[in-house]
């Protein structure tokens, strides 16, 4: 008798994995300035151009996960294990919001100087440090957040 579990065996092994958004016409990676023949399909030959291809359900946890995978990997660096436990809970989250982004090793590696701020409690030079990425809007969130170790109203919403 059939399972779920088959079902599940069957579209893997007849899709395929790619980890990336590729054109199910020709199997090409889409980069910037490729053209799709097809549609642009995504793991399992989740199609991105179907109404409802990914719902908020969906959506909502895939981002749980991506959180959680984001979690453990910034807890295996000590400068944050120690902003966590003393420097504030609000500012170990404008880091994860940043890791969020940019990845665990994106931040340990690229962002030496508020590494730095952090680990001397320098909370406004960590600030600083974040207002200087870009994406004005979500960095000044996040220096806020670094500075006050209070949430922005407008997170509140959820």
């Amino acid at each position: 008798m059939a399972t779920a579990d088959n079902i599940y065996a069957l579209i893997k092994l007849n899709e395929g994995w790619r980890p990336y958004c590729y054109d199910d016409a020709t199997g090409a990676e889409i980069v910037p300035g490729y053209t799709v023949q097809g549609h642009p399909t995504i793991g399992w030959g989740f199609r991105l151009d179907m109404p409802e291809a990914l719902t908020t359900q969906d959506c909502e946890l895939i981002l749980r996960m991506k959180v959680n995978r984001v979690l453990g990997e910034v807890g295996k660096f000590s400068w944050f294990t120690e902003l966590e436990q003393e420097g504030g809970y609000v500012r170990a989250m404008a880091v994860i919001d940043l890791a969020y982004q940019v990845g665990a090793e994106g931040v340990d590696r690229g962002f030496p100087r508020m590494i730095f701020a952090i680990t001397q409690r320098d909370w406004s030079s960590a600030a600083d440090e974040i207002e200087t990425i870009g994406d004005a809007a979500r960095n000044l969130r996040r220096a806020w957040m670094m500075r006050t170790n209070e949430w922005p109203p407008e997170a509140m919403d959820g």
